[in-house]
């Protein structure tokens, strides 16, 4: 079948829409529930004891919604793409990953729970959303992916870091709960009583951190790293600093300590390989660290009652003890189950440890490693199959770095670092997305021809 110049041109702008629009739909965090609660609550096990904390709800976003869209469009107008890209040994070593997770939950104690299968076959859109990004590089090349991706990211970001600043001046929710924000004061630091200097002003703790319309403020604090680089990868002249300034303000009002070192490291990393290739003017740096450490001397006392940075006390140095056991327990976990793990999505089921060093204390969060959590899930094959996926994302090193490529790497490399510090890139809907498109672009950088 021939089809007009016109015609192919109105499905590839139909499919770039849908990609950058992706993004979008991210602050819409509020679960689609309607009857899905009560079917999820008829498959509980009555054999099978579920601790209050473990989420019994079946996961649908706005954004899975807008993947399978995104999908189904894309196998309609270009199938033979999508089929060549679900070919490939990354998007094999994904799925393989996906089978082992099966597995595990087959030889797990949850194995007659559906709703575990749900939870992996919701996992299962972002190895197609990978897909499916590969599958568009032939239709519209790297750099007009990645400027739509780093589009849509900016975009979100200046709208969640909006947010953010006003919900940490007001020290309350903006009246945003049919997007999903909940209120701050379910993320706060500083005891009743302490004396915080909040913008100029005296303010009684507790101090409430910023969350903007995402379930937490680390999740939050991601995206604004994410946001802030996608922002000097499109403009890297005066004229974005204002957007940049609000962007990292918002991220200061998260008080993600992984945020923050991501941002660190890779905006330095990502500065330092564009001078090297003469990219950019070498006074940028000056711009952006005056610019960071201003707004560090605005946040200065918030940030040394928050702790972890400039000082290591009260709420930080219980969290940091509370991860240290998780990572105890993950790899107790791992040294049981050595070939599948306890199970995807299962790490609650298993974890009810105590710790004589906090008596009274329930763990009932997942380890906040992606790492320790994919090993103790799915054991050392999903382990395996995981790290194999990120080896092949990087090497073989491309020999031409472009400004795609390194704003890629940074990017990438500061996401890996939060995955050390946190869980939420392989559990939260929106996080998985940044994830798994942040994943595809960087391989395809390395690409020098494709299908």
């Amino acid at each position: 079948m021939i089809i007009s110049l016109e015609e192919l041109r109105k499905k590839q702008h139909l499919l770039l829409f849908l990609f950058v629009a992706l993004f979008c739909t991210l602050p819409f965090q509020k679960l689609i529930k309607g009857c899905l609660g009560r079917i999820a609550s008829s498959w509980i096990p009555h054999d099978l004891p579920l601790p209050d904390y473990f989420t019994k709800t079946i996961p649908l976003y706005l954004s899975d919604l807008w993947i399978l869209l995104f999908i189904i469009c894309l196998g309609a107008l270009f199938r033979s793409h999508l089929v060549c890209c679900l070919k490939q040994k990354v998007v094999i070593t994904l799925f393989c990953f996906l089978g082992v997770s099966l597995l595990s939950i087959l030889f797990s104690k949850a194995a007659h729970y559906p709703l575990q299968y749900v939870h992996l076959l919701h996992f299962a859109l972002y190895p197609l959303l990978f897909a499916g990004i590969c599958a568009l590089y032939p239709l519209f090349g790297l750099q007009s992916l990645v400027r739509g991706f780093a589009f849509g990211l900016m975009l979100l970001g200046t709208f969640e870091a909006s947010i953010a600043i006003l919900q940490y001046m007001l020290q309350s929710p903006c009246g945003l709960e049919m997007l999903g924000e909940l209120h701050p004061n379910h993320f706060c630091f500083a005891k009743e009583g302490t004396t915080i200097h909040l913008f100029g002003k005296t303010a009684t703790g507790p101090l409430m951190r910023a969350a903007g319309t995402f379930l937490h403020p680390n999740i939050l604090g991601c995206f604004l790293f994410a946001s802030s680089l996608s922002t000097l990868y499109l403009k890297r002249t005066s004229g974005f600093l204002v957007l940049f300034f609000l962007q990292w303000m918002g991220l200061f009002a998260t008080f993600s300590r992984s945020a923050l070192l991501a941002t660190a490291i890779a905006f330095p990393l990502f500065l330092a390989l564009l001078a090297y290739k003469k990219m950019i003017p070498r006074y940028l740096f000056i711009k952006l660290g005056t610019l960071f450490v201003c707004l560090v001397l605005i946040f200065l006392p918030a940030l040394k009652s928050r702790g972890g940075i400039f000082s290591y006390e009260g709420t930080v140095k219980a969290a940091d003890q509370e991860r240290i056991h998780y990572n105890k327990i993950a790899l107790n976990l791992l040294q049981e189950h050595p070939w599948f793990g306890v199970g995807h999505n299962n790490f609650q089921l298993y974890s009810s440890y105590t710790d004589p060093s906090m008596p009274g204390h329930t763990f009932f969060s997942k380890v906040h490693n992606i790492y320790l959590l994919v090993a103790s899930e799915t054991g050392l094959l999903g382990l395996g199959c995981f790290l194999f996926f990120l080896f092949q994302l990087f090497f073989p090193l491309a020999q031409n770095w472009t400004l795609e490529r390194i704003f890629l790497f940074s990017l990438f490399l500061g996401l890996l670092l939060i995955g050390g510090c946190d869980f939420f890139l392989l559990y939260s809907a929106p996080a998985c997305v940044l994830f798994f498109s942040t994943a595809s672009l960087l391989f395809l950088s390395k690409q020098r021809s494709f299908l």
